[in-house]
């Protein structure tokens, strides 16, 4: 199963994407990631509404799939919440959705 984590950069941004392993890059220094998105919050539709989020390609400008990023500049790295997970899932064309844990009772 693919390591999807979010990673907050110093400079305030959120992407999520998946970790690889790689013998082509420092482990201690690097992170090599696939399928990278900006998590870009977005107003919501009415005031008082609940916010919106999207994702934007990481690095739009550029065909590349991977990306290599240095340690210094990531501040903390986290699970996503199911629901931003099954959108990433949706945009990089796996379609695997999480279901939410509910007890059945009926």
């Amino acid at each position: 199963m693919a390591d999807i984590k979010i990673l907050r950069l110093d400079m305030g941004a959120d992407i999520i994407a998946e970790i690889l392993k790689s013998d082509d890059i420092e482990p201690k220094k690097e992170y090599k990631i696939k399928n990278a998105f900006v998590i870009v919050p977005m107003p919501a539709t009415k005031p008082g509404g609940p916010l919106r989020l999207s994702l934007s390609p990481y690095i739009p400008y550029s065909d590349d799939k991977e990306f290599i990023l240095s340690k210094d500049k990531v501040v903390t790295v986290a699970n996503p919440k199911t629901d931003i997970l099954n959108s990433y899932n949706a945009n990089v064309g796996s379609g695997v959705v999480v279901p939410n844990k509910k007890l059945i009772t009926e």
